[in-house]
């Protein structure tokens, strides 16, 4: 998983469409929807990486876990990297869960698995 597409597996979690996600996310220069849409599916797709400020926006309105975040930025150029447990379907970590910490897949969460 890389920093986009834990992003998009969240978004896909809280059941937002790019769009929808878009139209919650104010930007400077302002752009209009179609752009900023464009722009969401840009970092989804590790085409240009998401500032700080943008993270915390998109947290406003999706749960995200900013360690595993910045571990998977930096394990795309470090191998030793240790990146946290986390479903590999929706991008939640044990720690989103709450008292749920008995996964039925090393790589999937209660709500993933089948």
């Amino acid at each position: 998983m890389t920093p986009g597409t834990y992003l998009a597996a969240r978004r896909t979690a809280h059941r937002f469409t790019a769009e929808q996600l878009a139209e919650q996310l104010e930007c400077l220069p302002h752009l209009g929807l179609t752009d900023r849409t464009g722009w969401l599916l840009a970092i989804e797709a590790d085409l240009m990486p998401a500032r700080e400020t943008t993270i915390v926006a998109i947290s406003e309105h999706i749960r995200l876990d900013i360690d595993l975040l910045q571990a998977l930025d930096k394990a795309r150029s470090d191998d030793g990297v240790k990146v946290p447990v986390h479903c590999h379907r929706c991008g939640v970590t044990p720690r989103q869960l709450r008292g749920s910490t008995a996964w039925p897949s090393a790589t999937l969460c209660p709500s993933c698995s089948p």
